[in-house]
C-alpha cells in the first residue's frame, strides 16, 4: 500500500465517530468481513449491502467505513465532510466511497460538497464515487449474493477443495439438488463459498439461487437455469 499523502494525513484520527447506536430512519448492522477479518460496523443496511458487493469484487484487497473527517472550503466558506468507505484496491488505487439512497440527487447542497471533495481528492491522486441505492440492489443478484454470504462462513481449504474435486466429476451444469444428493456430498457452505470466490459457475444475473442452479467447476460463462 503506497504511503499516507499530506491529504490524507490532515484528516482526523480514524474512525471519525464511534457508531454505537443507529439515529432515526438509520439502522447499525454489524457485517462479518471476511477481507478486513473483522467485523464492519455499518451506519445503515444499504452500506451493508455495498459490503456484498466488495467482498464479492475481486480487485478489492480492503475497506474500511468512516475513514475519517476531510476540512476543506466550499465556496469561501470551511465545511467538513467524512466519506462513508475507504477502498483499496489490488493496483494501489484508493478511492472514497458515499453510499446514499437515491433520492441524495433531490439535494443540491450536498452534491455540491461531494462534488469539491471529488475535486480535491482527484488532486492527489485519490478517486471518488458516489454510489446510490440503485447502484447496490441490483436484483436479483445482490439477493442471491447475500444468499451465498450468509452460508460461507467457517469453511475449511478442507472443505472447499472436497467440494471442487465432487462437482470436477460431474456433468458440466449438473444442478446443486443433483450434486447435494450424491451419497457423500460436500456441504452447503462449502458450495457457497465456491461459487462466491468464482470457483464454481453459475448464474447469479437472472434467477434466484435455488437447488435447481446448475453449477459448472471453474470459471466459465453464466450458465441457463433448469
Amino acid at each position: 500500500m503506497k504511503p499516507l499523502s499530506a491529504f490524507e494525513n490532515s484528516r482526523t484520527v480514524e474512525p471519525s465517530r464511534t457508531l454505537k447506536k443507529g439515529k432515526y430512519g438509520k439502522h447499525i448492522v454489524h457485517f462479518p468481513s471476511l477481507k478486513n477479518r473483522k467485523v464492519v460496523v455499518c451506519e445503515s443496511e444499504l452500506e451493508a449491502d455495498f459490503c456484498i458487493w466488495l467482498e464479492y469484487a475481486e480487485n478489492v484487497v480492503e475497506y474500511a467505513p468512516q475513514p475519517g473527517t476531510f476540512s476543506f472550503a466550499l465556496e469561501g466558506a470551511p465545511t467538513r465532510y467524512t466519506p462513508d468507505f475507504q477502498i483499496t484496491y489490488d493496483t494501489g488505487e484508493i478511492r472514497y466511497i458515499e453510499v446514499k439512497p437515491d433520492h441524495i440527487f433531490e439535494d443540491a447542497g450536498y452534491l455540491r460538497k461531494i462534488d469539491e471533495f471529488k475535486r480535491i481528492a482527484a488532486q492527489h491522486g485519490y478517486s471518488f464515487a458516489l454510489v446510490t441505492e440503485r447502484d447496490i440492489r441490483v436484483q436479483p443478484k445482490l439477493r442471491n449474493l447475500q444468499y451465498l454470504y450468509n452460508r460461507l462462513h467457517l469453511v475449511t481449504d478442507v472443505e472447499v477443495a472436497y467440494a471442487l474435486d465432487s462437482l470436477k466429476g460431474a456433468p458440466s451444469g449438473t444442478t446443486l439438488r443433483t450434486l447435494l444428493s450424491s451419497p457423500s456430498p460436500p456441504s452447503m457452505k462449502s458450495i457457497a463459498r465456491c461459487v462466491f470466490t468464482r470457483l464454481i459457475s453459475t448464474n447469479l444475473d437472472q434467477m434466484p439461487f435455488t437447488l435447481d442452479s446448475r453449477i459448472t467447476y471453474g470459471l466459465v460463462a453464466d450458465l441457463p437455469h433448469a
